[in-house]
């Protein structure tokens, strides 16, 4: 799939040289060539137009390096883009010139969102991503925000799920998976023809990229409507130790009215007064 450089560059500098064409032939045969990995149309169509934007901000002669990659994310920064954005824009870019062979074009300064505001996603939105996924027929997008919205679990650890891990029901980082979960991830496995091994798999049967899992669930969050940057594995993962702390929260207050019940109880029996 690599192309010499020279195929698309003679006649301009030696730095365009060194770069990779980003025209609209070139965008096209890079989505059709990532469409076999069974992403969602959703999915494809950001992809599409976040290099059509990252084009944009190119311009002629449409070349891209690893310089005009790092000058767009500066651009979007200067704009006003959030970080995920902005990363998101390095993700797509780096598949892109990745996918023609030129991983050496690669910007990899990504954007630091751990001490950013993290948007809240409530349990109804969480729902309505379900039932959306449910509706398309989505049933990877349906167990990958549900696997981590129930169990909490790292992309690190989503990307390296196995079936034999789902049938002894533990996540691979120890967490206990619901059992209304682990029916479906075995079901799943099982209609995909996914004997043993990493579940959540590209068409080619490699491990799904914590990048593609990301992009994938963001572009449900269009049909669900509900806001692309509520729709990460992060906010999933929020959603799940909020969850886990209302209940600890409500078990404790559980406990404290049983034992003050039991006090007056007590106090009505042997009280002084």
């Amino acid at each position: 799939m690599y192309i010499r450089d020279e195929t698309f560059y003679d006649g301009y500098s030696q730095n365009y040289r060194r770069g990779l064409k980003l025209d609209d032939e070139h965008i096209e045969r890079f989505i059709k060539g990532i469409s076999d990995k069974k992403l969602a149309n959703g999915t494809l169509e950001i992809y599409r137009k976040t290099l059509v934007l990252l084009k944009e901000h190119i311009r002629e002669p449409y070349v891209i390096t690893r310089e005009t990659i790092k000058k767009a994310a500066e651009v979007q920064k200067s704009a006003g883009y959030g970080g995920q954005s902005i990363n998101r824009l390095l993700t797509v870019a780096n598949s892109y010139v990745s996918f023609f062979g030129r991983a050496d074009l690669q910007y990899r300064e990504y954007e630091d969102v751990s001490g950013a505001i993290q948007p809240e996603l409530t349990r109804n939105e969480y729902l309505r991503l379900l039932s959306t996924a449910k509706i398309m027929g989505q049933e990877r997008q349906y167990l990958l925000i549900k696997t981590v919205a129930l169990t909490g679990v790292s992309l690190k650890d989503l990307t390296v799920l196995t079936v034999e891990k789902a049938a002894s029901g533990i996540m691979p980082d120890g967490t206990r998976i619901p059992e209304c979960l682990n029916r479906e991830l075995i079901t799943y496995a099982d209609q995909q023809g996914i004997k043993t091994g990493i579940i959540f798999r590209t068409g080619k049967g490699q491990p799904l990229s914590r990048s593609a899992i990301t992009v994938s669930i963001q572009a449900l969050g269009k049909y669900a409507k509900v806001d692309e940057e509520k729709c990460s594995p992060r906010c999933l993962r929020k959603l799940y130790l909020d969850t886990q702390d209302s209940i600890r929260s409500n078990f404790e207050l559980l406990v404290e009215q049983a034992h003050e019940r039991l006090l007056e109880k007590e106090q009505s029996l042997v009280g002084w007064g």
